[in-house]
């Protein structure tokens, strides 16, 4: 909400900005569906990456909700200040926060001082820029990390995800308002048989049998669903409480 106006904090977090001229004042249908599906990942712990941040909106919106950091980017040169600027509105300084400006998809460099190891991307951009960026997702996310898209306009939704889904990412919820999609996505682990039997994967201290392949993700019971690559079967379903 606009830093003029009062609000009561009980039952809510508030968020304030000032947009300016770039994109990202809570009244989009793309703006509020990300930020929804956020509130169910942001905490304590969480790195969060903004890529085309705009206002800063989204980025903010995981510090607000308790994430420890948030790198964000935008290809206008004006949003390292604007987001900025809106940060501390909300009480959050360069310790929390860090703009770049520049294209994340045609600058190798950038996306390299971006770094990894995000546990929540966030993109609420436009399909076209989507489908170009979704090769560089994975490389954003760590282990167990979500990808929140939006700015995707109907009729261009299954395109997008089969953009997402040739880069590596499994679709765990869609939704919709007005004409606008928005995705959240799984990193997906394909983990293959090796010589030496009995090895695992361990993800975050939780231990995964090879020959398995994520094939559902629940986040409200935190819990994947796997399939044995070689037989073809769904196992059980495997506790993932260290995934988030």
């Amino acid at each position: 909400m606009p830093e003029w106006i009062d609000c009561s904090e009980e039952g809510r977090v508030p968020l304030r900005l000032d947009p300016g001229l770039l994109f990202g004042t809570g009244a989009h249908a793309t703006t509020r569906m990300c930020l929804a599906a956020l509130e169910k990942y942001a905490g304590e712990g969480k790195r969060a990456l903004d890529l085309g941040c705009g206002s800063g909106i989204l980025g903010i919106g995981a510090i607000v909700l308790g994430s420890d950091f948030c790198t964000a980017c935008d290809i206008d040169p004006k949003a390292p200040d604007t987001v900025m600027e809106n940060a501390a509105l909300n009480d959050i300084g360069g310790d929390k926060m860090k703009v770049y400006a520049g294209d994340i998809i045609g600058d190798g460099k950038l996306r390299a001082l971006l770094g990894t190891g995000y546990d929540i991307v966030l993109a609420n951009i436009v399909s076209d820029v989507i489908i170009p960026l979704a090769p560089f997702v994975r490389a954003f996310m760590a282990p167990g990390g979500v990808f929140i898209t939006s700015g995707i306009i109907d009729g261009r939704e299954e395109e997008v995800a089969a953009a997402l889904k040739s880069a590596g990412l499994e679709m765990i919820a869609h939704h919709h308002e007005e004409e606008w999609h928005c995705f959240e996505l799984l990193l997906v682990l394909v983990l293959r048989r090796r010589r030496r039997l009995g090895q695992s994967l361990v993800e975050r201290g939780h231990a995964l049998p090879h020959a398995f392949k994520i094939i559902k993700f629940h986040s409200s019971h935190r819990c994947i669903i796997c399939r044995h690559l070689k037989k073809r079967q769904r196992c059980e379903i495997i506790s993932a409480q260290n995934i988030l």
